[in-house]
């Protein structure tokens, strides 16, 4: 992965560098900005929103914000 991108959800803001990860709601408005136009790869994930819920309610692992 490379490049920077500046992500914006329900008033939170995050920027993304290679190795970072973010989830976002697709069922809600997002933006994502382009640093580097040119220069940027991801990788997307769409995970069922009942999966994930199920699997966080089982998880013991605290989550960490930034």
């Amino acid at each position: 992965m490379r490049g920077i991108a500046r992500v914006s959800q329900a008033g939170r803001q995050a920027t993304l560098r290679p190795g970072d990860l973010t989830l976002l709601d697709s069922a809600r408005p997002y933006t994502i900005q382009l640093v580097n136009a040119g220069c940027f790869e991801h990788i997307v994930y769409q995970i069922p929103r009942a999966t994930l819920e199920h699997a966080l309610e089982a998880s013991a692992a605290p989550c960490r914000w930034r």
